[in-house]
């Protein structure tokens, strides 16, 4: 049969046929056609799946395709182990759709690399791979650079995500979204890869007629764009399309807006977006670069375990809490150096639970922690909250309580200045503000060092407002 491995075995006895050929549980893809491959991985997957199992098992080569469904369980797709040029490569050809997508159970991918081609127009829907109703699908030991979004989780239970899986460069919306079910995710490197000036003021949404220098950057339909000569901004709508021919070419390619000159860095996507229920752990990753690192929007149960996770240099909120059950941020985790927004937004739709503790939420744009009006059932304890507000100095804190918050404690934290290279230029290390929160305690939390003073608050202590003994 193309592409397995076969033993034959000799029967001996009564009515024995002699000999019979079987086939083992590995299906081996041949070398590339020099063309387009699909076919021929379809095929190979096909054999495996008649056989009811197997590993689909391909060489160091590059491989060119488009979409290969697998249907069957006991289904793995599995590389060479070299993520990088000289190991397995899927080189997707196509600009929507998903390259694998998986429906049987306790199926995956192992040990590849799934690119976008580089010479092929860039992708505007699809991602890498994509999993539905799946119980215990796999993703090990796999890069994916350049697609549109990365790996879809649709309704899939027991996930194992794991074994240092890079995301470079994406296009889309998202790295990994979960719609439903639970996983392990562990062992994560996604990075967009693009370099943000420091030095540049960072705008948000695109100011027309504006002037701009050299490493301003503005977002504008979902897309970022870097000033690489200084100008004015047109008065219309400005760029709105990734610029380019090709996936090569386009964060190469100058874009004119007015008279000012940008290119195109990056989308403000979602690097894990938790869009419905289920419980699922992540842990030792480094989300870096980006839009948001870490989004919950799900209205149904979603309870997120977080832990030894780095965030840095989102260009929006570092982690944004729209909906969910519970969100648990744990030891040894870091939330830094947002461009544009906070490092850990609790937005007023958010009814479940959220707990932080044990981590490091450091030099972001605005504040270090926002509770929007209405958040509630948080606490906030043993962090070291620090230098946030890089944005305007004396302008925003390192956890801001806004008017009508009700169930939280935050205690036992620093809040100020801390070790680092850069000056504290938070307004105050606890900011309450409004006169109508309750149920709560901000209690025994180090304060010094920020420039207008340790907490602000107007509440008059109480049974159900307890403010006290926090110290500069």
């Amino acid at each position: 049969m193309p592409g397995s491995d076969e033993i034959t075995t000799y029967l001996v006895g009564p009515g024995a046929p002699g000999q019979k050929t079987l086939k083992t549980g590995t299906f081996r893809l041949p070398p590339p056609t020099g063309g387009d491959d699909t076919a021929m991985i379809a095929a190979v997957v096909n054999e495996a799946q008649a056989a009811g199992s197997g590993i689909v098992k391909a060489g160091p080569y590059d491989y060119k395709f488009t979409t290969v469904p697998v249907s069957a369980n006991n289904i793995v797709i599995e590389g060479t182990g070299d993520m990088g040029d000289t190991g397995t490569s899927f080189r997707k050809t196509n600009a929507t759709g998903y390259g694998f997508t998986f429906t049987g159970q306790n199926s995956g991918l192992r040990n590849l690399m799934i690119r976008q081609d580089p010479t092929v127009t860039v992708p505007t829907a699809g991602g890498a791979a994509s999993f539905t109703n799946c119980f215990e699908p796999l993703v090990e030991n796999v890069r994916i650079a350049d697609t549109y979004n990365g790996v879809l989780f649709q309704s899939c239970l027991n996930a194992r995500v794991q074994g240092s899986i890079w995301l470079l460069n994406t296009f889309g919306d998202f790295g990994l979204q979960i719609n439903g079910g639970s996983g392990i995710i562990n062992r994560l490197d996604f990075d967009c890869g693009y370099q943000i000036d420091p030095t540049g003021k960072r705008h948000g949404a695109r100011p027309a007629s504006t002037a701009l220098v050299a490493g301003d950057t503005y977002t504008n339909n979902g897309l970022i764009f870097q000033v690489r000569l200084a100008g004015t901004t047109a008065a219309g709508a400005g760029p709105t399309t990734v610029p380019g021919t090709t996936v090569l070419n386009s964060r190469t390619t100058d874009v004119v807006d007015g008279t000012a000159t940008v290119r195109f860095v990056g989308r403000v996507n979602t690097w894990l977006d938790f869009a419905a229920g289920g419980g699922w752990t992540l842990q030792s990753a480094a989300l870096l670069n980006g839009g948001t690192a870490i989004k919950s929007t799900s209205d149904s149960s979603n309870w997120l375990f977080v832990g030894h996770v780095e965030i840095d240099h989102p260009y929006n909120d570092g982690v944004e809490l729209v909906r969910g059950s519970g969100f648990y941020f744990g030891s040894r985790s870091w939330v830094s150096s947002s461009l544009q927004g906070n490092g850990v937004r609790v937005r007023s739709t958010y009814k479940g639970e959220t707990s932080l503790g044990g981590g490091r939420i450091f030099g972001n744009a605005l504040n270090g922690i926002d509770m929007e009006a209405g958040a509630r059932i948080v606490n906030i304890h043993d962090m070291q909250i620090g230098c946030n507000g890089t944005l305007t100095a004396n302008t925003y804190a390192g956890i801001l309580v806004r008017d009508g918050s009700t169930r939280f404690n935050i205690h036992d934290n620093m809040v100020g200045d801390t070790h680092t290279v850069i000056s504290n230029t938070q307004q105050y290390g606890i900011s309450l503000l409004g006169a109508t929160s309750d149920k709560f305690k901000v209690k025994g939390n180090y304060v010094g060092g920020n420039v207008s003073g340790g907490v602000n608050s107007g509440y008059t202590p109480g049974a159900s407002r307890i403010v006290a003994e926090n110290w500069t």
